[in-house]
């Protein structure tokens, strides 16, 4: 019988006084039945079904756990997807808990949950965990499959995922993309036949993770396409695909990439042999022979030249290009780790040449319909940390994305989405690699092409205070765009406008639902000014709502669609942004910004 109000599992003997013959016997349970019973009727809740009593001497209280239920309004859920092995137990995959099981059917990746195999691979499957330990639970995060012990690594993803609640992070999605294999630094000395099939299996990695790198198609939002009236089947998607299914993602990071772009090493700093011991003078003896010193050398980080960047660039392209055709559905931007610069691939402070025009790869001044990494939707992190997680990585360095995805967490669950990260601390990140030189950590305000690396990439650094985030900005050419509070903002009024279009629309199209939609906007639009998001004294001078005839037009009432113009000054030093939003059919908001 489960306990109401959540009580701890416990088992209780009768009292000899108190309780006497109401709990003796096999229908000893009557008087307590009945006042749970009146307890479920208070509180709207059916009553447990009644079974066959048994002559026990006492009640067991089991607390049971519920489905975790998606929450397309919140801003805070990270997707992480990458290569990591379901965890085993002799040899059998651990099993799924029941409310995972029951999550995964009524949110359609799987028919149903008491036909989900306890073995279920999870393979390109969207996983909800709101601890570590429930993550650890599942893959074996801390194991590449290695044949040696001294030869293994932990798996990137789950350096990410460990770090995102280790800065307070409270809920992700983990993908599992597939199984990891050895890790292995990028050789120069490799035949042609080898490179060949090395480059076919990372294209086939980066694929997993970006399905359409390399100029493959988009994956489709209905792929397969619904079946009405028919049974139910599980969805194709891979990778980035699965974010077709997942409302509640506000952000996604993929921790892979930085090594499946990888075509050089980067040697770990701080290692040399150790001094010899010091002469002393000892007594007479037998000569020993000093025991041996065990070394154990970690293996070199990954690292890009001008090539690995260039490929780098190409799949930021691919992300950058799905989440922008996706706009009106998808409404999650991607955090990405920066590679590593292999050692003479570009000279100290100097790393902007690589991201800007007049070298092989100055993408970030290009937008991505265009052939470069330049968008609203792709936050580039760095450096690379020095974290408890990094000495079980491949040069004992970890990517700051998975970071970077936690502290945003923290902050929107504090603070709100339109706060700035900038000097949020970072814990437990103790070194930061390469170091950043003091221009690149300058603000400035020259054209675009003469930019810090702050003023375009999202960097971690030491500060006074401690560990910091040093700067929050996207890689959009709009400056209006660039500061990451303000798209926050953005796709935040964008997952409640949507809940309100889900509301209304089965509301016939006309004066009065336009009146309707933009009092519903109004009052969402306040909750939001109340909570410091909008410059401006007043709701007046922080934002506009606009839907009627001149937003909505014949051909709109048509097609079924409610078009309502929305324009708010954010509270940042920036110009007004207008987001026009799209009601059609079904529910579903389609949105255009423009600055």
């Amino acid at each position: 019988m489960e306990a109401p109000g959540g009580a701890p599992a416990q088992v209780h003997r009768p009292h000899a006084r108190r309780q006497g013959r109401r709990r003796r016997g096999p229908r000893g349970t009557g008087p307590l039945r009945r006042r749970f019973r009146g307890r479920d009727a208070r509180l709207n809740r059916r009553a447990p079904a009644r079974t066959t009593p048994c002559p026990v001497y006492g009640l067991e209280f089991q607390v049971t756990r519920g489905a975790p239920d998606a929450a397309p309004t919140r801003a805070d859920v990270v997707c992480f997807i990458g290569f990591v092995a379901r965890r085993r137990h002799r040899g059998q995959p651990v099993p799924l808990p029941p409310e995972l099981k029951r999550w995964l059917s009524g949110h359609g990746w799987r028919a149903d949950a008491a036909l989900v195999a306890d073995d279920d691979d999870l393979l390109h499957t969207p996983v909800p965990v709101e601890s570590f330990e429930e993550f650890a639970r599942l893959f074996a995060w801390e194991t590449r499959l290695a044949a040696a012990p001294a030869a293994d690594h932990a798996t990137w993803l789950g350096a990410a995922v460990r770090s995102f609640f280790a800065q307070g992070g409270a809920r992700c999605l983990v993908v599992r993309a597939g199984d990891p294999w050895l890790y292995v630094a990028p050789r120069g000395d490799l035949t042609p036949a080898e490179a060949a099939a090395a480059e076919t299996l990372r294209q086939t990695r980066l694929r997993a993770l970006v399905p359409n790198f390399g100029g493959a198609a988009l994956p489709r939002a209905d792929d397969p396409p619904l079946n009405e009236g028919g049974p139910r089947r599980r969805p194709s998607w891979q990778g980035l695909g699965v974010l077709h299914g997942l409302a509640e993602a506000a952000a996604v990071c993929l921790p892979d990439l930085p090594e499946l772009v990888a075509d050089a090493e980067l040697a770990p700093e701080g290692f040399a042999e150790p001094p010899p011991p010091p002469e002393v003078f000892v007594e007479c003896a037998e000569p020993t022979t000093p025991p041996e010193v065990e070394r154990r050398w970690p293996t070199p980080a990954p690292a890009c030249t001008e090539h690995g960047f260039d490929t780098w660039f190409e799949a930021a392209r691919a992300i950058g290009l799905f989440l922008e055709a996706n706009r009106g559905r998808l409404l999650a931007d991607a955090l990405l780790a920066l590679p590593l610069p292999a050692p003479g691939t570009v000279r100290p402070g100097r790393l902007l040449s690589l991201l800007v025009p007049g070298t092989s790869g100055g993408r970030l001044s290009v937008e991505v319909e265009n052939g470069g990494a330049a968008s609203r939707t792709l936050q580039v992190v760095y450096p690379w940390l020095t974290t408890p997680n990094a000495p079980l990585l491949p040069g004992g360095l970890e990517p700051p994305d998975g970071v970077f995805a936690g502290v945003l967490a923290r902050s929107v669950l504090a603070r709100g989405a339109h706060f700035s990260l900038g000097r949020q601390p970072l814990r437990a990140v103790t070194g930061f690699t390469p170091e950043l030189e003091p221009e690149e950590v300058a603000w400035s305000g020259p054209p675009l092409s003469e930019d810090a690396l702050i003023d375009r990439v999202s960097l971690l650094g030491p500060s006074p205070a401690g560990p910091r985030v040093l700067s929050d900005v996207n890689t959009s050419l709009v400056e209006d765009f660039r500061p990451g509070g303000v798209e926050r903002l953005t796709l935040a009024i964008l997952r409640a406008a949507r809940r309100l279009g889900e509301e209304l629309v089965f509301d016939p199209n006309g004066p009065v639902l336009w009146r309707r939609v933009t009092r519903a906007l109004e009052t969402l639009l306040t909750g939001f000014f109340e909570l410091g998001a909008f410059r401006g004294e007043t709701t007046a001078d922080a934002f506009r709502v606009q839907c009627d005839a001149l937003t909505t037009t014949p051909n709109d009432l048509d097609a079924g669609r409610v078009v309502a113009r929305v324009t708010f000054a954010p509270a940042q030093p920036v110009g007004w942004i207008t987001v026009v939003l799209t009601l059609h059919e079904g529910g579903r908001v389609a949105a255009a910004a423009g600055a």
